[in-house]
């Protein structure tokens, strides 16, 4: 059993915003990472591009411009926030000695996300905080309406951990990982997804999953190719097909506002058994270094002129419900980052993703700091053993290595991605349903140490799938990312967001919102 002050599962970008904003507040913040602190994220294998609008008229337009492209389900107040605090958010990055270009209303990391992630890595360090990697957060341990801890997995000591605080953050990030292509480190399995409906909240748009169209498609866990070049050069199938022209999208920057189309539109090119690439044969020099994350780029194309892509799954708009001062359902439990929803709406304008962040993760620490110094610290052993055994229903300990958590995951990605993925139906989803449920009821059997936090991930992964699933299916039209192809336009009576939260037997309970009513009611 460990305590501390605040309490911040996740080490990525908002995770370490978050740790900065606590320890200048004068606490000591305690980081869990289940990779190592600061690396295995979507920050460090991001391009570093954050949206940072300056002056009132470019965040207006911007306010406007998120909602568009979010098909208008976006929480307009959340998306205010985050537009009106990402230029200082980011300039604040510049006194970290962070080198940060700004072009047209954006903000580009020299170094791209590795550099980004080393340098708030650093500074939370040199700040206070403390940093626990390999690390698995397993569940929230809550009394009534108050979250008091986290029970967790140290895979590398073989050892489970009680962590209480005053209040906690959860910056878990997504869940590209349940996916079978994925531009997310493969870790990213919706651990904060699963402990916060196991714990009665509230998760929201759970159906509306981005696919970055311009993954190179040489891999499953994939690099991103710069969306600029989609500019610059040609979208085209192997029969020299331009493709923006073929299924007509002129909606530009195409792989920034137009994410949702132009993954469809290569899907349904790759479904006909066709390949798609973007050839920038004949490209100027100049023009293939017109930014910071186009120019890093390139020394990865070598003499390549055409490169072949594929959709990819690259972000999560669902999660929790949040206010304003990123409180969820639980008194003294804050989320920020992707494991929170309403900011993206049903598809995410590009740029915004590091942006949402960088706001929230400052908000997040602020308000936990708060909280925390009013709080006081309840450490319950009995009930943190008790929330550690049903963790632990349907594992089983082997004497050696089964591989068993290993195939539930590539068979949970391979559903998801045919059945689940960028075109649904109502057929393949309710197949999807019965085959996950079905791989839920088997206990795997496994080793302790790295191969029974894998067992937990699998977990995690069957019932994030489920819920993405569940909500795909009652949402019977398409909007942004959900795309049925049973029900292909878009419905003004679905104007609003599906909800889910834990019903009888662990099974969805399901409600709607429309956008701009109060989500998460919490109990402070």
């Amino acid at each position: 059993m460990l305590t501390g002050d605040v309490l911040v599962v996740g080490a990525g970008l908002a995770g370490l915003r978050a740790a900065l904003e606590i320890a200048r507040s004068g606490l000591r913040p305690l980081v869990i990472s289940k990779a190592l602190p600061g690396l295995a994220n979507c920050t460090y294998h991001s391009g570093g591009v954050l949206n940072a609008p300056e002056g009132p008229k470019a965040v207006e337009e911007h306010v406007e411009l998120t909602l568009r492209v979010g098909r208008f389900l976006n929480e307009r107040e959340l998306v205010r926030v985050m537009a009106e605090q990402a230029r200082e958010r980011v300039e604040e990055l510049q006194d970290l000695d962070l080198q940060v270009r700004f072009r047209d209303g954006r903000a580009y990391v020299i170094g791209g996300g590795p550099a980004l992630a080393r340098t708030l890595l650093k500074a939370a360090e040199e700040a206070g905080a403390k940093l626990l990697g390999r690390i698995m957060a397993l569940d929230l341990v809550a009394e009534g309406s108050r979250a008091l801890g986290v029970v967790a997995y140290d895979y590398g000591r073989r050892a489970y951990v009680a962590f209480f605080a005053r209040a906690i953050i959860l910056a878990t990030g997504g869940a590209g990982a349940i996916y079978a292509r994925s531009t997310n480190p493969m870790r990213m399995t919706g651990d904060g997804y699963a402990m916060a409906f196991r714990a009665g909240l509230r998760l929201r748009d759970m159906e509306f999953v981005q696919f970055y169209p311009l993954g190179l498609a040489d891999r499953a866990f994939t690099r991103l190719v710069p969306p600029g070049f989609a500019e610059v050069g040609r979208v085209v199938n192997d029969m020299g097909e331009d493709l923006p022209e073929k299924y007509g999208l002129t909606d530009r920057p195409l792989a920034v506002r137009s994410r949702d189309l132009l993954s469809r539109a290569l899907f349904l090119e790759w479904a006909a058994g066709r390949r798609t690439m973007i050839d920038l044969t004949g490209v100027p020099e100049e023009k293939l270094a017109a930014n910071p994350f186009m120019r890093s780029f390139l020394r990865h194309l070598g003499g390549h002129r055409v490169l072949e892509v594929a959709p990819a799954c690259h972000h999560f708009m669902g999660g929790l419900l949040v206010d304003l001062r990123c409180r969820t359902g639980l008194a003294g439990l804050f989320a920020c980052g992707e494991v929170v929803g309403g900011i993206h709406g049903a598809n995410r304008l590009g740029g915004n993703a590091l942006s949402d962040c960088l706001v929230f993760g400052a908000i997040a620490g602020r308000e936990a700091a708060a909280f925390a110094r009013e709080a006081e610290l309840v450490a319950d052993e009995v009930l943190a053993r008790e929330v550690l055994e049903r963790a632990r229903q349907g594992v089983e300990e082997a004497p050696a290595k089964t591989g068993e958590p290993a195939e539930c995951m590539a068979a949970v990605r391979k559903l998801m991605w045919e059945r689940v993925g960028i075109v649904r139906d109502r057929e393949g989803l309710e197949e999807a349903l019965e085959e996950l449920e079905g791989l839920e009821e088997r206990p795997l059997r496994v080793r302790p140490g790295r191969e029974l936090m894998e067992a937990f991930e699998a977990r995690n992964a069957l019932l994030v799938a489920r819920l993405v699933a569940q909500a795909a299916l009652l949402r019977e039209e398409s909007r942004g990312a959900h795309y049925r192809s049973d029900w292909p336009e878009a419905r003004d009576e679905w104007l609003k967001s599906v909800v889910l939260e834990e019903g009888p037997e662990g099974r969805p309970r399901v409600s709607f919102i429309s956008p701009g009513s109060r989500s998460p009611s919490p109990s402070h």
